[in-house]
């Protein structure tokens, strides 16, 4: 949902017809409608005319609606546009690197704190995409999107093949190795969040499912509730403490 910026003069000058009320209206709409919904959108720091209250009005926003992702940088010029022609990019280049780093901050530490409130111990269908950019043999992790386009990082490690299957499963941890898999990019998987370092989310993969498995199982909410308990209790080597980074710790964007 781009805004870009909270002034609606601002947003007239972008060629953008509505206000921050109607914006607001929106999102709650957004998220009274699906629950749980994730929000990102796109902010311009610096644009023609952009004061200091204009400025302090987006982060109010921000605050606000507390994004889940955001695309932000400083305004540049663009050739054969409309502000090129009509407006004059008079806000220094200095002062527009200075509300940046106001906005990213705030997006950040506003993000980190609905992750914390929200996504802890929640599990999550995720779509595995790959090795983690730091995945090592001494610490081999894969990376996924969950279906509002957040990142997870997951220790790579076998998994119970089908969380259906493993429910059927009567006792024993010898027959739980038995159908264990590999994830694999492309797959499927149920993870449940144990920290955020930020906009990026760890935790543990339960199990490889299907959309089909994954969704009939939540459907049945009871056999969902005895499915997951079961192997949670099952993971050995699995703690139970929440970790909690801040950003900037090097675990933020993996």
């Amino acid at each position: 949902m781009p805004h870009y910026s909270a002034d609606w003069l601002l947003q007239e000058r972008m060629g953008r017809g509505y206000s921050r009320e109607a914006y607001l209206a929106l999102v709650d709409h957004a998220r009274a409608t699906v629950p749980g919904v994730s929000i990102s959108s796109d902010f311009i720091s610096g644009f023609c005319g952009e004061t200091e209250e204009d400025h302090r009005d987006t982060l109010s926003l921000m605050e606000t609606v507390r994004y889940d992702q955001a695309f932000m940088y400083a305004y540049s010029l663009r050739e054969k546009t409309r502000a090129a022609r009509r407006l004059k990019d008079d806000v220094p280049p200095t002062v527009k690197q200075r509300r940046l780093e106001e906005v990213i901050e705030t997006f950040r530490r506003n993000a980190l704190a609905k992750n914390l409130e929200e996504e802890i111990g929640k599990d999550h269908l995720v779509l595995v995409e790959g090795r983690s950019r730091r995945w090592s043999e001494e610490a081999p992790e894969l990376t996924g999107r969950t279906d509002g386009n957040k990142r997870v990082v997951f220790p790579d490690r076998g998994v119970i093949d089908g969380m259906g299957r493993f429910s059927e499963v009567s006792c024993g941890k010898q027959q739980q190795r038995q159908q264990r898999t590999t994830l694999r990019p492309g797959d499927y998987a149920v993870v449940n969040v144990r920290e955020t370092s930020g906009i990026t989310l760890r935790g543990s993969a339960i199990a490889r499912t299907t959309l089909a498995e994954h969704d009939a199982l939540r459907v049945d909410g009871e056999k969902w509730r005895e499915t997951v308990a079961t192997e949670r209790g099952g993971d050995e080597g699995r703690g139970t403490e929440v970790a909690v980074g801040t950003p900037g710790d090097g675990r933020a964007f993996v």
